[in-house]
């Protein structure tokens, strides 16, 4: 098969189940596999903001430690195969296909299978089929730990059907209530569901209620190491970032020692969380394995770590950053993150958001930032209208500090028009608002145009 028809086939599968059912359907497709979930050791990442960086700064840690990787993320940015990763890297469209070809046949003979015991409406979903690929991929790579993101909640969602040695639960706020319910006790109850399947849980900081939550999920499931962020680990300082810098020195407290001076290659102060998140996670595996975690590979680890998409800058002269928030927690991080970052005078944002999101909310914390707000209809067929987002908009700014474009690649090139305009200004220019958003802009920006001005200012 060609990549591209994999890529047609696999991205028009649809869930047509739901609950344990699901997940049990996964675990029969794995085990006519040979059970390739047992060959490795794994974590399991699962909160509403910040996993794919926790997943990634994790990930790095082992890998400099000597341990061979696997990482599985979503969504992705670009191309469906940064999702799988193998020792850092990403596996090839080859390598993609190759898989796919070994994992869809017993897919498939799994699903007429239920056809014929007149379960006919029942199918493995796209995500549901990439995670058995992720599996298979880092069982055939031979990998030691595997860190893998939970996808959509927790209970249900696909990675559950791990049994890992550490999950980990980053903050917990608002996002996709229509699936996982209305209140923040729901969404806290379901991303929860990973606890039952691991030995050991790191928290993070939570909300009170959302806390109370994952204390019960603890309980309910009996289980005695558990750490949890301001009680068994902790900041000891504010995050410190430089002008023009990519990251930022930190200082953090473990109940196995004390890291100080570590530069974090990314920035933002909730990566701050997310790093300490993944060092205890990290020293508790490494012990597992009669270790302990050194201070040189940690260092090495954390200077080297990205995590494209999260307050990514793209070049500093002009300033170009793009993020991936999507939701109002998110959004808040940004802005906040934003603002003690980087120098500027003036703030021109593209903004492309999903339909599901509480967009409302959003805007609330981008007056707190941005100047002028360039509207824009992402690839995705689920994104809000400029129309719809103007009405939101003008809530918040001034009718002439507020513009459509219908692409995002009109409404780049519209924001370079406008900062070449503003030549007596510090002039940034930010990309936000949905993961699909960032991914078109940086298929736009691989242009000439763009990579001659990236190349010259990065």
């Amino acid at each position: 098969m060609l990549f591209s028809e994999v890529l047609d086939e696999i991205f028009s599968r649809k869930a047509k189940h739901k609950g344990d059912i699901k997940l049990l359907h996964i675990r029969n497709v794995l085990h006519r596999l040979g059970d390739p979930d047992f060959a490795f050791k794994s974590v399991v990442i699962s909160g509403t903001n910040g996993k794919t960086s926790t997943a990634r700064i994790l990930e790095s840690i082992l890998r400099s430690f000597g341990f061979k990787t696997g990482l599985f993320t979503s969504p992705h940015l670009v191309s469906v195969t940064e999702r799988i990763a193998v020792n850092g890297s990403p596996i090839s469209e080859e390598q993609f296909t190759k898989i796919y070809e070994q994992v869809i046949p017993i897919v498939e003979e799994y699903e007429e299978e239920l056809v014929l015991s007149e379960e006919a409406t029942t199918t493995l979903s796209f995500f549901e089929v990439l995670t058995v690929m992720s599996i298979v991929a880092f069982a055939s790579e031979n990998v030691h730990f595997a860190v893998v993101e939970v996808g959509l909640g927790g209970r249900y969602d696909a990675t559950n059907v791990l049994n890992s040695e550490v999950c980990i639960i980053a903050p917990i706020d608002y996002d996709h209530q229509e699936y996982l319910g209305s209140s923040l006790e729901q969404i806290a109850y379901e991303k929860a569901g990973i606890i039952r399947n691991a030995d050991i849980i790191v928290l993070s900081e939570q909300a009170e209620t959302v806390q109370e939550i994952l204390s019960t999920e603890v309980e309910k499931a009996e289980k005695s190491a558990v750490f949890v962020q301001n009680r068994d680990f902790r900041k000891l300082d504010d995050y410190i970032t430089a002008p023009n810098s990519t990251g930022g020195i930190m200082n953090i407290q473990t109940s196995r020692g004390i890291y100080e001076n570590l530069y974090l290659n990314l920035l933002g102060d909730y990566q701050v969380t997310n790093a300490s998140l993944a060092i205890v996670a990290a020293e508790e595996l490494i012990a597992r394995d009669g270790h302990t975690l050194g201070f040189k590979a940690l260092e090495l680890a954390l200077q080297d770590v990205t995590s494209p998409g999260r307050l990514e800058v793209l070049s500093f002269e002009p300033l170009i950053v793009i993020d991936v928030s999507h939701n109002p927690h998110g959004a808040e991080n940004m802005v906040n993150s934003f603002r003690t970052s980087f120098e500027y005078d003036y703030v021109i944002a593209v903004v492309g958001i999903s339909k599901d999101k509480d967009t409302e909310k959003m805007f609330e914390h981008y007056e707190d930032l941005l100047d002028c707000i360039i509207l824009s209809e992402n690839s995705s067929d689920q994104h809000y209208s400029t129309e719809d987002l103007k009405r939101i908009a003008l809530k918040h700014y001034d009718q002439n500090d507020v513009y459509e474009k219908t692409s995002v690649n009109d409404a780049i090139d519209f924001a370079f028009e406008l900062a070449d305009d503003m030549h007596d200004l510090k002039v940034a220019i930010l990309i936000t608002g949905s993961v699909i958003t960032v991914g078109d802009a940086l298929i736009y920006m691989q242009k000439p145009k763009f990579q001659r001005l990236l190349d010259t200012s990065s």
